[in-house]
């Protein structure tokens, strides 16, 4: 589905909210979070002032599960607010999926507007300052970058932040070791300028693929298909000849300069606070040569807030990445994978059915050293009666079943990121983006389990029967 249309079942679903004449300098931002904060609701922004009327904003980041449900086609299904049965049909979902190609179609609803050399302006688009100290205006907090490898003619898109310089130079932050940033620098590293395209509107499906982190050279545009259940039409860049989505809002076409950068942010970033704060880290320039838009465009706005406040999506699919892979690996007894909202992703939780001893601590190190979820800072195994979606059953269990003096095993100098707002400043200064890990064992000790007391809830199949009994006076409970 195209943006248009995830905002038509938003509305249907009671899960959007419009809102008129807020200035794109703060007031969007300070009224997306207060959504967030409270009903979660997605958000419409329309006139705009300095704005023409339906020159709009639409704030959404999946922050109620049934909008997580609406955006990744699951709506169909019995809408739940358990984040355990929305976790497992995620998986199932991703699991059963057949990647489609896109199809190149001639024109499309995305060309019906184009700015190209002098006309070329990005603030003729109401582009927010999201938060107080953001350090300007966010064209692309959703945005869909595109860019190809030289060398093998792979196409790759990622999501990035992009952040308005003039009316026709931008930047587009690529964080370190992606595939977006490898390939950007293979052009800049010759002294040549690197073709990208950012589509800064499009539906839930590309949006979602963006996220992913695929392997270097599957598709994401065939995984969007495969999640759409049809291929995504793709025109040709006016500029660039990159194959953009036929139905996106708006797309800014233009090259990364070899010769020129610049100082961006700061920005408010997902772990909750700002990145680039203490040292703004320089980026090439991209000199914007088109901007292809709708009739009445809208900019998808995606900004990252305050743990847990819009992390439904990301923490939900990094479990589900990081258990594919440990499941690849063969390793027995895994019951589930979940990252703790409120941590913005440095707290991975591992359900398991212990088999051996030392199962607990071997799936630590597994974790630890996964590829798919890297930036986490702490690991917890739990058994398997734990509701690993529920925050105080997993504290519950540390609690209660965790020896501080032998079960945490702490890492050091592992892999971090610029984003860390924990990093020691001289570390960060050099580039050097190290922190440590702890291995938290939450499991009744394997040895002797079977002597460990067993718990005071009622259980399952005795709850059943009483409850039968009682059907007609219990509801009342509830």
């Amino acid at each position: 589905m195209d943006l248009r249309e995830y905002i038509k079942k938003l509305d249907k679903a009671g899960e959007l909210a419009r809102i008129k004449g807020a200035s794109w300098d703060l007031e969007i931002g300070a009224i997306a979070e207060y959504s967030a904060r409270h009903s979660g609701k997605a958000v419409l922004f329309d006139e705009i002032p300095d704005f023409p009327p339906n020159f709009r904003v639409l704030w959404s980041r999946q922050a109620t599960p049934l909008q997580f449900q609406i955006a990744t086609g699951m709506e169909n299904n019995e809408n739940s607010k358990d984040l355990r049965e929305i976790a497992e049909g995620w998986r199932k979902k991703m699991d059963e999926i057949d990647p489609i190609p896109p199809v190149e179609v001639e024109s499309g609803p995305i060309k019906q507007n184009i700015m190209q050399g002098e006309e070329v302006d990005l603030y003729k688009f109401p582009a927010p300052k999201w938060h107080e100290l953001d350090g300007g205006r966010y064209i692309g907090t959703s945005g869909m970058n595109i860019t190809k490898d030289p060398d093998t003619g792979y196409v790759n898109y990622g999501l990035h932040r992009g952040q308005i310089l003039d009316k026709d130079e931008m930047t587009i932050y690529f964080m370190e070791g992606r595939d977006s940033t490898n390939i950007r620098n293979k052009y800049l590293e010759k002294d040549k300028p690197c073709p990208v395209a950012a589509s800064m509107g499009q539906g839930p499906e590309l949006t979602i693929s963006s996220f992913m982190q695929l392997p270097f050279g599957e598709s994401e545009y065939e995984l969007a298909g495969g999640l759409l259940g049809e291929p995504v039409n793709v025109v040709r860049g006016v500029t660039t000849g990159l194959p953009v989505p036929a139905e996106s809002e708006i797309v800014v076409e233009g090259e990364f300069l070899p010769d020129k950068t610049v100082e961006e942010g700061p920005f408010g970033e997902w772990p909750g606070y700002y990145g680039g704060w203490r040292k703004k880290e320089k980026q090439p320039v991209m000199k914007v040569k088109s901007i292809m838009y709708r009739n009445n465009p809208i900019i998808l706005g995606k900004p990252p807030m305050k743990p847990p406040l819009g992390t439904l999506f990301s923490v939900i699919n990094r479990a589900r990445m990081l258990e594919k892979e440990l499941k690849r690996m063969g390793i027995p007894g895994i019951r589930g994978v979940s990252v703790i909202p409120a941590t913005c992703h440095y707290c991975t939780i591992v359900k398991i059915e212990q088999q051996y001893p030392g199962h607990a601590r071997q799936i630590a190190h597994l974790v630890g050293n996964s590829k798919a979820h890297y930036i986490h800072k702490f690991i917890v195994i739990v058994d398997e009666d734990i509701n690993i979606w529920n925050t105080e059953d997993v504290l519950w269990a540390i609690s209660t079943r965790c020896d501080p003096a032998e079960d945490i095993e702490v890492w050091e100098r592992e892999p971090s990121m610029a984003l860390d707002p924990r990093l020691n400043p001289k570390r960060r200064e050099k580039g050097n983006f190290i922190s440590g890990k702890a291995l938290i064992d939450a499991c009744r000790p394997y040895e002797w389990k079977d002597e460990f007391p067993p718990t005071n809830v009622i259980s399952d199949e005795t709850m059943e029967k009483i409850k039968s009994k009682f059907k007609r006076q219990i509801g009342q409970l509830k």
